[in-house]
């Protein structure tokens, strides 16, 4: 029976929008089945959606500054309304009626570094357009 591949069989650990891309987050967004939270984050940095999201019972609870179990997520940019945005009047460049896609599809291995994974994730979410991220587990 053959094995399922593991990330280290991939050769990227993150993908930015193509088509191809847009069409699979598309329809996982579609599924209902993933957590959405923001990018929300106060501005001293003690207080973020994301740390909050890392450490709760839906991300499999922490222990020892390490995820007990991997994850997938979508995060995205505070107040654009989730995932997805239809531009009622359009603008200069799209017509009304536009569908924006904006965030971040997040994969993460039980036994990443929270600390590490919550610096990656805030820092890589797009303002505009949609992105992927993985982070692997933590070796140290």
């Amino acid at each position: 029976m053959p094995s399922l591949p593991t990330p280290a069989d991939v050769p990227w650990t993150s993908i930015h929008t193509s088509t191809a891309a847009s069409t699979v987050v598309a329809n996982i967004l579609a599924s209902g089945a993933l957590d959405e939270i923001s990018n929300y984050s106060s501005e001293d940095g003690e207080e973020s959606a994301i740390k909050s999201y890392l450490r709760s019972p839906s991300a499999g609870r922490a222990r020892e500054g390490k995820l007990t179990r991997g994850i997938i997520f979508w995060v995205y940019p505070t107040g654009r309304h989730g995932p997805t945005e239809t531009l009622e009047g359009g603008d200069s460049r799209r017509a009304a009626g536009t569908v924006l896609m904006h965030g971040l599809l997040v994969t993460v291995e039980s036994g990443a570094d929270l600390e590490q994974a919550e610096r990656r994730i805030f820092e890589a979410v797009p303002e505009n357009g949609i992105a992927h991220l993985h982070i692997r587990e933590s070796r140290a």
